[in-house]
């Protein structure tokens, strides 16, 4: 791609190399993809560096998907060190206590929710864990398969990561929203695509 652009400067071809670059952006969200992608960007440093690339048409665009790759990639190194530790809630509307995943118990069933007790799980049970669970069982043969459990637990990284990053945003946002909708529920959505 970089040695196209730089041997290349018709305009058409350069449109075509940078709609080729636009899946490698939405594919920055698995670790999967960080990976690889990481070894990869180094490999290719001395060749974006050429200045045939840098007049390349090309440029401007991968200097950005780069720049979103090394953000995302410095969020995989936190997540796989030692420092990082996996929280979750307990499923139980009643307790909801944050405690680290590997202490949680799963649901043998729909394998998503997660309890710190038999009790908790029992009340949840009750409380309508049990018409939800046949449906997410359902959802987790629908989801998609390319989706490793590592892909999903970095992409829960990235969420909080971004979600830390923009918090008092949000919640300027959530307060202007219910402000003017007062008997309405906010909802946020990350949207990576």
């Amino acid at each position: 791609m970089i040695t196209s652009a730089s041997n290349n400067r018709d305009s058409d071809i350069s449109s075509y190399l940078q709609a080729a670059l636009e899946p490698f952006r939405l594919y920055t969200c698995f670790y999967s993809v960080l990976s690889c992608l990481e070894p990869a960007l180094h490999d290719v440093e001395d060749l974006q560096a050429t200045p045939a690339f840098v007049q390349s048409d090309l440029f401007e665009a991968w200097s950005a998907f780069c720049d979103l790759a090394q953000s995302r990639i410095s969020i995989l190194k936190r997540y796989k060190s030692a420092s990082y530790i996996s929280l979750k809630p307990c499923g139980s509307l009643k307790c909801a206590e944050i405690h680290r995943k590997r202490v949680l118990m799963r649901c043998s069933g729909c394998k998503r929710q997660y309890y710190c007790s038999r009790r908790c799980q029992s009340v949840d049970w009750e409380d309508g864990h049990r018409t939800a669970c046949p449906r997410l069982v359902s959802a987790n043969r629908d989801e998609p398969e390319h989706l490793t459990t590592r892909d999903k637990s970095f992409l829960r990284a990235l969420i909080d990561h971004d979600y830390k990053l923009s918090q008092l945003d949000i919640l300027r946002y959530e307060l202007d929203f219910i402000h003017a909708y007062p008997d309405r529920m906010p909802c946020l959505v990350f949207d990576y695509s």
